[in-house]
């Protein structure tokens, strides 16, 4: 006879042996139930000592099976009686040493995945815990943190760190000549403000005089008692506004008839009006849209300026104007997209607005006002267009077929459009270095990384920019070709470099996959002296409109959202052309509704109109 150890499942065998175990020890089982047993030896948690006997198995005891009770080279299993007892080794069968030999093999592979999954966890909950820390770093910055951009670099620590990097890195000619004649690179001093002074008057502003004389008693000589003769003045010039002044304009067209057969009576015409059946003459339409579309002054608050005055303007009659106003520029706006999409470049951005009462839509919905700018200098277009979507059918609706270069952020919505139009797109570097800028003020005080290193490499691009800011395109890209092109070479060898080597989610790891995602973008600029380094240009046309929204805060109507993208698309162009928003708008305002040709609205297009003005 020999010893065995049998596993035994939970479940009916193990219930049925548990039940027959507290009748009586030991019980003897028949052949079918040993079968039973051994039919199950996967996943059982029982020992079962038993001791051959006949055609049957003798049951002796059952206990708790443990991992390290079982010595697999000795082929054993250590069963401890309880307390006060006495350790008992128990033979262990060879028919059930494979199965025991799996089933701890695959429980050290559980393990093994677990402590794999529970590294992994702990890394990205990590990774989150310093993500969360750099928002509220980001966040508190932004919230009493200066706007300003600009940032303070160590170069003494940044030249180590970048000698540490780039040891091993070809030197051009440039650079190793520098370092044989002991040169450092050139510093550009610093722009000084003048301090103090009065400004100049301009000279076109009308003179008002005011003479000032000393009293006819004092016009004696005090020695002599001889009059005094004048031999000269002092003028001191002051700035004086004029508030501004209501009044009504009356029109009185005149009669005519004859005396004698008292028929045919002739009464003067009255020129267009904008607005007709509306007592709201151009300089009033003009004045309301500047205060609010130029100086961001809400329409409530003019309302309530007029009704200091005397004069009761409801809130909802000058939104009315501004609507009807909007309209009446409607084939203006269209001349400035016509003149827009001619151009070899635009420049394109978008920001929110929220419009209460858009159909099919909750008042908390965001709607989009669309940027984009264009033209040389003195002809530039800025044209605003308002849309519920920030879709990419947006762009195939504002570009049509147009397959010039257009100028963007990282925003994916332009992708379709250039897909399908062929057109060259152009990344932004101001976006790519707003990013650095972020991962520089969550790193720790006073410590150099690689942020500031990508800030130094950018800051030298928009150092040539400033150099070749006055060349022609031609010369220009020569100068890329010379200057910022090793520098695009060292920061795509550093990026290739760093990418693989920080968190994704930390603020430096956003900040160099943006720039990896963005490369062929950012660098289409080397390869055309007409595409500028940044979309600087849309956001500042777009900043007026921004400012405007944090006074204004919405608008009710779709119409009245669609009549400000107009206004301020005429504002700006004016702006961006050097001229008086509020002199160009009245005027438009007056000739416009007469205006009835495309050569008449060519006319009021801003770098023609001082045109039509001194003629």
């Amino acid at each position: 006879m020999y010893s065995k150890v049998l596993e035994q499942p939970l479940g009916e065998i193990g219930g049925t042996v548990r039940a027959k175990r507290r009748e009586r020890l030991p019980v003897v089982l028949s052949r079918d139930e040993v079968s039973r047993l051994l039919a199950n030896l996967s996943g059982a948690y029982w020992l079962i000592a038993c001791l051959q006997y006949g055609s049957g198995l003798r049951l002796l005891e059952s206990v708790r099976l443990r991992v390290k009770d079982v010595d697999f080279r000795h082929r054993a299993v250590f069963v401890r009686r309880g307390k006060g007892g006495k350790d008992r080794v128990v033979t262990l069968a060879d028919e059930l040493i494979t199965p025991l030999q799996r089933q701890v093999a695959e429980l050290e592979k559980k393990l093994a995945e677990k402590d794999a999954l529970l590294a992994t966890k702990e890394a990205h909950w990590a990774a989150r815990e310093c993500s969360m820390f750099e928002q509220i770093r980001l966040l508190l910055d932004s919230r009493f943190g200066p706007s300003t951009e600009r940032y303070h670099v160590d170069q003494q620590q940044l030249q180590f760190d970048e000698a540490e990097q780039y040891a091993d890195a070809p030197v051009t000619e440039p650079e190793a000549e520098a370092a044989q004649a002991g040169e450092t690179a050139p510093s550009v001093p610093a722009k000084r403000r003048n301090r103090g002074g009065r400004v100049r008057l301009p000279a076109e502003l009308p003179r008002v005089e005011v003479v000032h004389d000393i009293p006819e008693a004092q016009r004696y000589c005090p020695h002599d008692g001889s009059e005094l003769t004048c031999i000269g003045e002092e003028v001191t010039e002051q700035l004086d506004v004029i508030p501004a002044r209501v009044q009504v304009r009356r029109h009185i067209r005149r009669k005519y008839a004859c005396r004698c057969c008292e028929e045919g009576v002739h009464t003067a015409s009255m020129p267009p009006q904008p607005l007709p059946r509306s007592m709201a003459s151009p300089g009033l339409l003009a004045y309301i849209a500047t205060a609010k579309y130029e100086y961001g002054l809400p329409l409530y608050r003019q309302a309530k300026g007029f009704e200091r005055k005397g004069i009761p303007l409801p809130r909802n009659t000058l939104a009315r104007w501004m609507v009807g106003v909007g309209e009446l520029l409607t084939p203006l706006g269209q001349a400035l997209q016509d003149h827009l999409l001619a151009q070899p470049l635009i420049h394109m951005d978008e920001t929110t607005v929220q419009v209460n009462t858009e159909p099919g839509r909750t008042a908390s919905s965001t709607s989009y006002m669309w940027v984009q700018r264009g033209g040389p200098p003195g002809e530039q277009v800025v044209r605003y267009d308002y849309d519920t979507s920030r879709s990419g059918r947006v762009p195939q609706r504002l570009l049509g077929d147009y397959a010039g270069v257009l100028v963007t952020d990282g925003y994916e919505g332009y992708a379709q459009v250039v897909r399908e139009n062929g057109i060259t797109h152009a990344g932004c570097w101001a976006h790519a270095r707003r990013k650095f800028v972020e991962a520089q003020k969550v790193q720790p005080k006073g410590k150099t990384g690689k942020a500031d290193w990508a800030l130094s490499l950018i800051g030298k691009l928009y150092r040539v920019e400033r150099e070749g800011k006055t060349l022609d395109p031609e010369d220009r890209l020569v100068l890329r070709q010379q200057q910022s092109r090793p520098l695009i070479d060292k920061l795509q060898r550093w990026l290739e470099k760093s990418i693989t080597q920080v968190p994704p989610k930390t603020a430096i790891g956003k900040a160099l996959r943006y720039l990896q995602t963005q490369w062929p973008r950012l660098t289409r600029f080397l390869d055309d002296g007409r595409i500028p380094l940044d979309n600087n240009p849309a956001e500042n046309a777009i900043r007026p409109f921004v400012v405007g929204r944090k006074n204004w805060l919405f608008s009710h109507t779709t119409q009245g959202a669609a009549a400000s993208a107009m206004i301020y698309s005429v504002i700006e162009t004016a702006k961006a052309n050097g001229l008086e928003p509020y002199e160009y708008l009245e005027d438009v305002l007056t000739r416009l509704p007469a205006a009835d040709t495309d050569q008449a609205i060519q006319a009021l297009l801003p770098w023609n109109w001082g045109k039509t003005i001194q003629a």
